[in-house]
């Protein structure tokens, strides 16, 4: 992944993809891990939900997951984090997921209003 925002809208579900890769830029086989995001509130420091990938081509690192409009319609601030998360299923460790080649974590998210009722 690359350190780039990621804008979800609420009032609707926002699916998310993501391919995971190593330093070459190469997919990386995520066979044997489960990867999490967790939704983070900086402000107040508490991790709002955690959300769990499922990989549509576990060899290639090619996953997604969603953002439900509840969860969306509930994030009242409009900047969170977005961090990820491995852990290996054999052993349950667990490690951060760089998202960028300066090994940063969190990646922005911004909430913005985008269906109304």
């Amino acid at each position: 992944m690359y350190a780039r925002p990621v804008t979800i809208y609420q009032g609707t579900n926002n699916p998310i993809q993501l391919t995971i890769k190593n330093q070459d830029q190469k997919p990386v086989n995520m066979t044997g891990y489960t990867v999490q995001a967790k939704i983070q509130d900086p402000v107040n420091a508490v991790t709002i939900d955690t959300l769990t990938v499922t990989f549509s081509n576990i060899s290639l690192g090619r996953g997604s997951f969603t953002i439900g409009t509840n969860l969306v319609n509930s994030l009242d601030q409009r900047l969170y984090k977005l961090a990820f998360k491995t852990i290996r299923t054999s052993d349950n460790f667990d490690t951060a997921l760089y998202i960028d080649d300066n090994f940063s974590v969190p990646l922005d998210l911004q909430v913005k209003p985008g269906f109304y009722s």
